[in-house]
């Protein structure tokens, strides 16, 4: 069972045939972690069965009644396609009920602009369209949408196509960044190496504010020196977080030759936060650890509600307790760093982090 919400885009890395199956090898960052061999998983809205994981993809094996009916058949290696998880008890609703089962495929046959929104017609076959109701739900290529119209023949949906729709980068072209001094990349972490490296090679500076890729900061560093540009990144662009950070890593230094001082790291989020411990709380972390201490620290995350965001870090002895907190009111605060990073960046050159602009 899914939602229709995608979690991911992933990436057709190979295509293989064996006895009657298509084997489609995708690569998967956020959605690889929550599934397991013979699991289910959606791609591109079609529920299949896990045959293989390992630490960068998943391989699932598609059936020739399945390739009859959707459009996996015709994947080839280098194709985007959309990742849900299955859903888990306690996981919000955001789309609607998706099973996976795939009725037919469609066929777009126009595309246009309506108020402030584009609206798509989809035609299928008769049988399927008596099905369709206007403010029902219907999914394509898995994503969760509400029908605007229902015809004889199909549906039409509104979509707002812009700067949020670049599931293939067919947004990232010089015509559409012709102007613009800064981009700014707060998506997700499969997409973030890619992206760096095709709007830097159009000349333009980035500030990155999305966690979870830096296992690939050599190849962001290379991107940034191949095309000559420059890269503002921060797990978390509070001012006050920064700040909080230098708190931090001092305290540690100062407490780094006392070993009676134990250490925790705890963080709060808002329950739809997927990445735990968070980037901002990994950095801490990071910072404690470059300041001199070295003994172990207890780190815990929790996800509920709306919170925008709270981390302490803590430091306990037999004598005292030490406790050093940051709360987030809202998301003006990350808004106005990042707005200050881009500002800051225009003209200039390198692989900065936001702690540079402030504390230099």
């Amino acid at each position: 069972m899914f939602t229709g919400i995608v979690e991911e885009v992933g990436r057709v890395i190979d295509v293989g045939a064996r006895d009657g199956l298509v084997a489609l090898r995708v690569v998967s960052d956020r959605v690889r972690q929550h599934l397991g061999l013979g699991g289910s998983v959606a791609v591109d809205g079609c529920c299949q069965t896990v045959t293989a994981l390992d630490h960068e993809s998943f391989t699932v094996e598609v059936m020739a009644v399945t390739r009859e009916r959707t459009t996996l058949g015709g994947l080839e290696p280098g194709t985007p396609v959309n990742l849900e998880a299955p859903l888990r008890a306690g996981d919000p609703l955001g789309g609607h009920m998706v099973l996976g089962h795939v009725d037919d495929v469609g066929e777009v046959v126009s595309v246009r602009a309506h108020e402030g929104d584009h609206r798509v017609r989809v035609r299928v076959p008769r049988e399927l369209a008596r099905y369709c109701a206007a403010r029902g739900s219907v999914a394509v290529d898995g994503v969760s949408l509400t029908v605007a119209e229902a015809h004889d023949d199909g549906f039409t949906v509104a979509l707002k196509l812009d700067e949020f729709n670049n599931t293939s980068y067919e947004g990232v072209t010089a015509e559409n960044f012709r102007g613009i001094d800064v981009a700014a990349d707060f998506s997700i972490p499969a997409a973030v190496v890619e992206n760096v490296e095709r709007i830097s090679a159009l000349g333009v500076n980035i500030v990155v504010g999305t966690t979870g890729w830096t296992e690939h900061v050599d190849r962001v560093k290379a991107a940034v020196r191949r095309n000559g540009i420059g890269l503002v990144w921060s797990p978390n662009y509070s001012i006050g977080v920064n700040v909080f950070a230098r708190v931090v890593a001092e305290t540690a230094r100062l407490l780094a030759k006392e070993p009676e001082y134990g250490a925790w790291a705890w963080e709060i989020h808002h329950a739809t936060k997927k990445d735990a411990p968070s980037g901002t709380l990994l950095k801490l972390i990071d910072e404690m650890t470059r300041a001199g201490y070295s003994r172990a620290i207890d780190v815990s995350s929790n996800r509920a509600g709306a919170h925008p965001g709270t981390h302490e870090i803590g430091f306990d002895s037999a004598a005292d307790t030490i406790t050093l907190r940051h709360v987030a009111r809202g998301r003006e605060g990350f808004a106005r760093g990042a707005l200050k990073a881009a500002q800051w960046v225009v003209g200039k050159k390198g692989f900065h982090e936001f702690r540079e602009i402030l504390f230099s």
